[in-house]
């Protein structure tokens, strides 16, 4: 993952085991006033990590499973995680990647959520 400035200047490499599927962006309030950028990051290697803008990761590495093929926040704070893929499942989790329920199954592989 290569994260860039506005002029397209590397700022920041995150190196990961297996490739990188899906990604989403989102912002995490730490207590009334501050806000954290996070990175959900979808990879081949079977697990959901997440990443500040800095490249440091955030929360624990999720050990999914299956392939995540779709990440997506969910909620008015995006207080949640969608996360489908070769499962067959879309599977909720909280913000943190703490899998909650599976919210529907499918017969074939999940590419969006």
């Amino acid at each position: 993952i290569s994260l860039r400035d506005h002029e397209g200047s590397e700022k920041v490499a995150i190196s990961l085991s297996a490739p990188v599927w899906s990604l989403v962006w989102s912002r995490h309030q730490n207590g009334t006033q501050n806000t954290t950028d996070v990175l959900a990051v979808g990879c081949w290697d079977k697990t959901l990590s997440f990443y500040q803008l800095s490249g440091k990761q955030f929360f624990k590495q999720r050990k999914l499973g299956f392939f995540p093929c779709s990440v997506s926040y969910m909620g008015i704070n995006h207080d949640y995680v969608l996360v489908g893929g070769s499962g067959r499942e879309v599977n909720l989790h909280s913000f943190e990647g703490v899998k909650l329920a599976s919210l529907t199954q499918h017969s074939s592989w999940i590419w969006a959520v």
